[in-house]
C-alpha cells in the first residue's frame, strides 16, 4: 500500500498539468580517467500526474553506447544494468524518438518528433517561452545538464526543446525547506520514508525522486521551472531568503553546488 504521505493530491494548483520523473544512468569507470565522456545507457520516466500525485505510468529505455560499447565492470555492478541489455538496446537518437512517442501517447505533445527539435544556438533561458503542460524534473542539474545536452551536441543527436529547461527536485526541496541540499536517501528520510528498489537503477532512482516530489506537493511546493541548460539557477544570498520560497522562512545557508558527477559512483543522491 501506498505511504499515508503520498495519498494526498497537491496543496497547491501546479503550473504544469503533469510532472515527468527522470533519472539517467551512464557509462561509468572506477575511477572516471580525466576527459572521459559519459553515454547515456538507461532512459526511464516516471509519469505523474501534478492534480491527483498519482502515477499514471513508467517508461524504460536502454540505450546502447557507441563511443565505447563495452561496459566496465563497475558500471554492471554499480548499476545492474547488463551488457546484453545495452547490446539490445537502441541508439540515443531512437531513444529520444520513443521518448516522444511515449508522450504524444499520452497527450503531452502533439505533432511530430522534428516540429519539436530545437534549432542550434536557439535555446531559451526564459521561463515563459515553455510552452509545455507537462515539466521534466531531476535530481539536480546533472541528468540533463551533464549528460543528455552534452552527448547529443557531441554525436549530433536532434534534441526537443521540451529537454531545455526542468524542474530540479533538490533545489525545490532545500529552497522550501531552508535545508543544504541532500541526496535523495536524505530527503526521502525527511519524510520518514526509505529508498525502494536498487540504488543507482535509474528507474528506481526515478520513482522514488518522484515520491519526493509527490511530497512537496502536498505541503504546497510549487514544482515549477528551476533550472536549465540556459535558465539562470536560484541563489539564496548565506543567511536570507530564497527568491522562490514565500511558504516558508530560511534560516540556513545554501551548500556550494557540485559543478558535476564526476562519476556515477561519487554521485552523493543514494
Amino acid at each position: 500500500a501506498s505511504d499515508a504521505k503520498e495519498e494526498a493530491g497537491s496543496s497547491v494548483k501546479q503550473r504544469f498539468d503533469y510532472i515527468c520523473v527522470l533519472d539517467f544512468e551512464a557509462t561509468c569507470e572506477n575511477p572516471n580517467p580525466e576527459g572521459y565522456e559519459h553515454e547515456i545507457i538507461e532512459f526511464p520516466i516516471v509519469l505523474v500526474d501534478a492534480a491527483t500525485l498519482k502515477v499514471l505510468d513508467t517508461l524504460q529505455i536502454y540505450v546502447k553506447p557507441t563511443d565505447k560499447p563495452k561496459l566496465s565492470a563497475f558500471c554492471t555492478q554499480l548499476t545492474g544494468i547488463t551488457q546484453e541489455q545495452v547490446d539490445k538496446g537502441v541508439s540515443l537518437g531512437d531513444a529520444l524518438f520513443k521518448v516522444h512517442e511515449w508522450l504524444r501517447s499520452h497527450d503531452l505533445v502533439s505533432g511530430s518528433f522534428d516540429s519539436h527539435v530545437q534549432k542550434t544556438g536557439k535555446i531559451s533561458g526564459k521561463v515563459g517561452d515553455f510552452k509545455y503542460k507537462f515539466v521534466f524534473a531531476t535530481d539536480g542539474p546533472w541528468d540533463l545538464q551533464k549528460f543528455l545536452n552534452p552527448e547529443c551536441q557531441r554525436k549530433k543527436i536532434p534534441r526537443p526543446k521540451y529537454f531545455d529547461m526542468w524542474a530540479n527536485i533538490r533545489y525545490h526541496f532545500a529552497e522550501f525547506h531552508g535545508k543544504r541540499r541532500g541526496n535523495i536517501n536524505k530527503m526521502l528520510d525527511h519524510y520518514g520514508l526509505q529508498f525502494e528498489g536498487k540504488a543507482h537503477s535509474g528507474l528506481d532512482d526515478s520513482k522514488n525522486i518522484a515520491r519526493i516530489a509527490i511530497c512537496l506537493a502536498r505541503e504546497g511546493c510549487q514544482l515549477d521551472i528551476n533550472d536549465g541548460i540556459r535558465v539562470k539557477r536560484y541563489s539564496r544570498p548565506r543567511g536570507g531568503r530564497g527568491r522562490r520560497r514565500a511558504q516558508k522562512p530560511s534560516s540556513s545557508s545554501q551548500s556550494p553546488q557540485p559543478s558535476a558527477r564526476a562519476a556515477l559512483g561519487s554521485d552523493s543522491r543514494a
